[in-house]
């Protein structure tokens, strides 16, 4: 099963407003009255304002970063760069619930010149690997809910949502939340911490269904397929930063070029792209 890197919204990780969901005010406020919903319904639209939008509409997310190998008590090996995309469509339902649709689309980056790899020497094996994007996603494929969120099938069934967990944090101007998400089962590791960021007077416009917003994750995860690792020890240690975009003509032209010539259709989230 495929899984999609940033909750936001998932996560771009998403958060609880269900059972053990945390709420709290940065210490140098007296109160959080002023800026956040009492209610956790408020706060789940709230959150989804932030990391989507409460209308159906691309979403789109632009993000940059490093890739880490992690071996055993190894020091970690800053082994390439990355560069992508995640588009969210979101469909509000009646229960205030969120069907979302996903596609992140990432390629890899040369830790020292910067220019995009498609061939990549593996220093943990010394081969010659062919570097794949990183591709994710798919129809309705995410529930966001008040009480939680659900992946592929999970989207069915309200009873099987998992729990948010997150924390909100404002200094000044700017509002914050941490959020985390994990998979329990295998492969492991699998484990995103997120935090998104957004200007405190947006966030309290009701009027304003998509809010502008930065981001920064750490992302646990096993080696990709196309490094051939086998059954080797280790994992990767993804850190990535970025920013919602207003449309795709924001992107950077060297990546648009090749996701258009290579990847036609991954720039929409829309659940007619699938055909």
């Amino acid at each position: 099963m495929q899984i999609s890197r940033r909750f936001f919204v998932s996560g771009i990780g998403a958060l609880g407003l269900g059972a053990g969901a945390q709420v709290r005010a940065a210490p140098t406020l007296a109160s959080a009255d002023a800026w956040m919903p009492s209610a956790l319904e408020d706060q789940f639209r709230a959150s989804i304002r932030m990391r989507m939008s409460v209308q159906p509409e691309d979403i789109l997310w632009w993000y940059t970063g490093r890739i880490y190998g992690q071996v055993g008590n190894e020091a970690p090996r800053h082994l390439f760069n990355l560069e992508g995309t995640e588009i969210y469509w979101p469909i509000p339902l009646e229960d205030g619930s969120f069907l979302v649709s996903s596609r992140t689309l990432t390629f890899f980056r040369d830790r020292e010149s910067g220019e995009m790899i498609r061939e990549y020497r593996n220093p943990y094996t010394n081969a010659i690997n062919i570097v794949r994007p990183n591709q994710l996603g798919g129809r309705d494929n995410s529930l966001y809910s008040a009480n939680g969120w659900g992946y592929g099938s999970d989207v069915v069934s309200q009873s099987r949502l998992t729990p948010w967990q997150i924390e909100w944090n404002r200094s000044g101007d700017t509002l914050w939340l941490v959020s985390s998400r994990y998979l329990s089962d295998l492969p492991q590791p699998w484990l995103e911490s997120m935090t998104v960021f957004c200007p405190v007077d947006r966030f309290r416009d009701p009027e304003v269904t998509n809010i502008p917003a930065l981001f920064s994750s750490t992302y646990l995860s096993p080696w990709q397929g196309w490094m051939d690792m086998g059954d080797r020890p280790g994992h990767l240690v993804w850190h990535s930063s970025g920013r919602k975009l207003d449309s795709i003509d924001q992107l950077p032209e060297e990546y648009r070029r090749r996701a258009e010539a290579e990847h036609g259709g991954l720039l929409t989230a829309r659940p007619d792209s699938w055909g």
